[in-house]
């Protein structure tokens, strides 16, 4: 219930459609865009990068371009993402890790439709080039095929150079204080 009242649009409020799938509720939590707005408010170079074991990278994409197009701060408009950074994350035979952008139909992912753009290497350089907004689908059936061990799921990469490093914040919508998980 408190849940559902505070994902509600306000009655009488005209919202941008990317923001409301059903009309009713906010698509993404209201806080999440307080926070980008504090993060701009830093003045820190940051790469927001959603990961998702889902489909819906796109339509977040959508949802915090359209925010970015409404939002009255300054540094807004840096962040909003296109369907260009949208990609799969997949893993190899060899386990070697790689991005995809996602085709123009977002529901597409056969490996035909896909084509390899960015190494692992060349993942963590377009990462730390912010300010940016990227999603990235990751490879749910490779961690299903490894037990769901934690080190198949979401890579996580860090810079051998701290001073380069960004600082990285994790919004996860399934996060268990598991360590099996």
């Amino acid at each position: 219930e408190q849940m559902d009242a505070a994902l509600r649009v306000p009655e009488g409020r005209q919202i941008d459609p990317r923001l409301s799938h059903d009309g009713v509720h906010f698509f993404l939590i209201p806080s999440f865009f307080t926070t980008l707005e504090t993060l701009l408010d830093s003045d820190e170079n940051f790469t927001l990068v959603v990961r998702t074991f889902g489909s819906d990278g796109p339509a977040v994409a959508q949802a915090i371009a359209a925010w970015a197009e409404e939002c009255p701060h300054p540094r807004a408009k840096e962040l909003a993402p296109s369907l260009e950074d949208c990609y799969f994350g997949r893993y190899d035979e060899a386990g070697s890790f790689s991005l995809r952008r996602i085709p123009g139909e977002p529901q597409a992912s056969t490996e035909e439709e896909e084509a390899v753009i960015l190494d692992e290497s060349a993942a963590l350089l377009l990462m730390e080039t912010g300010p940016r907004c990227m999603c990235i689908s990751d490879h749910y059936i490779w961690w299903r095929d490894h037990s769901y061990d934690p080190g198949a799921g979401k890579p996580v990469w860090i810079s051998l150079q701290p001073a380069l490093s960004p600082h990285h914040i994790f919004f996860d919508d399934n996060i268990h204080n598991d360590a099996t998980d």
